[in-house]
């Protein structure tokens, strides 16, 4: 391996597992651990009168739903270079209108305007 290619690995996030980031372990993990709360809150309130049980009980569906989810970001990865998804991710926020756009999206041709 050339001495380019080893310090251009340097800077890259390393994939911890199924493919994914470390960050992105954490932020699926989170968002599985608010829908497992929310739904099983719900079912606890309905049942019991209480939440405790969807505080206690919500690890394992969490960490189920989280290598779910972790599976089909991976293969959603799968063949596409660093940063890909991040830059379709700041697009679609920039469509949605939450982000500023910072990437050239549109192609124009330009004219000298000398016309014959």
């Amino acid at each position: 391996m050339s001495q380019h290619n080893q310090l251009t690995l340097v800077n890259q996030k390393m994939p911890v597992f199924k493919g994914c980031t470390l960050q992105e372990v954490g932020i699926v993990f989170f968002l599985a651990y608010g829908i497992c709360f929310v739904i099983l809150a719900f079912l606890s309130e309905s049942a019991m009168g209480t939440i405790l049980p969807a505080v206690i009980l919500n690890i394992l569906p969490a960490i189920l739903l989280t290598w779910v989810l972790l599976k089909i970001v991976g293969r959603l990865k799968e063949g596409k270079p660093l940063g890909y998804a991040q830059i379709k991710i700041n697009l679609w926020f920039a469509r949605l209108g939450i982000k500023k756009n910072t990437y050239i999206t549109e192609s124009k041709q330009w004219s000298i305007g000398r016309y014959e």
